[in-house]
């Protein structure tokens, strides 16, 4: 079993709804991670999160969070209905469990964006809200990894 997954969630094409790609770029070579992208979840990646230990959704936010960003331990549990449509990383949990019976622990970081525009870059707003999630996450990690060891 793999140790920790990082999924950025969005489309840079569309302003600061990267976020979560730019996020996992920032993170590309640490080597500490498997690093995966996608545009939108899908009922596949159920499969996928259940070869591994830990895993982190990170994810652009419309709303305004405090300190830009916010950080959400997922349970997978209740009932969720799934469409050909994107999923929420709550309801792949939940399939995870229920197809894979596995319930790795999971984490969604949302960061605050504000311009959701094609074509545009991110905002100089999501840029200081990526620095802080960025921030948040590596001292969270160092944690991790000193109770671990």
């Amino acid at each position: 079993m793999k140790a920790i997954l990082l999924v950025g969630i969005g489309n840079k094409g569309r302003g600061d709804d990267g976020l979560g790609w730019a996020f996992a770029d920032r993170l590309r070579n640490a080597g500490r991670f498997d690093i995966t992208y996608r545009y939108q979840l899908q009922v596949e990646d159920a499969e996928l999160i259940s070869r591994y230990e830990q895993v982190w959704f990170v994810d652009a936010s419309h709303q305004r969070l405090h300190r830009g960003f916010s950080c959400e331990k997922l349970q997978g549990k209740g009932h969720f209905t799934y469409t050909t449509h994107s999923l929420h990383p709550e309801a792949v949990l939940q399939l995870c469990h229920q197809v894979f019976g596995r319930r790795p622990e999971t984490h969604l970081l949302g960061i605050s964006g504000e311009d959701f525009e094609l074509g545009h870059g991110l905002s100089a707003k999501a840029k200081n809200h990526l620095d802080e999630a960025l921030r948040y996450f590596h001292k969270r990690m160092g944690q991790e990894v000193a109770l671990l060891g």
